[in-house]
């Protein structure tokens, strides 16, 4: 909760939840995520990335999926 901050954060970050700045740079983020659609460039370049590992490692990947059903079964 935004009352209860985590224990693993600084004092300083402490002193900052919530805050005013921390709004403002939150919302400044945002604003230029969505300029610059940030969002639909990320994904689109995530499943790029991906389909790539997959198609250059394919062999492997069907021999771990291969093990892993002979393990299940």
């Amino acid at each position: 909760s935004l009352d209860a901050p985590d224990e693993d954060l600084s004092d300083q970050q402490r002193s900052l939840a919530g805050s005013a700045p921390e709004v403002a740079v939150a919302l400044a983020d945002y604003d230029c995520r969505s300029a610059v659609d940030y969002l639909p460039r990320f994904i689109e370049i995530q499943t790029r990335v991906e389909a790539e590992f997959v198609a250059q490692n394919h062999g492997q990947l069907d021999s771990l999926l291969a093990a892993a059903a002979a393990d299940a079964g």
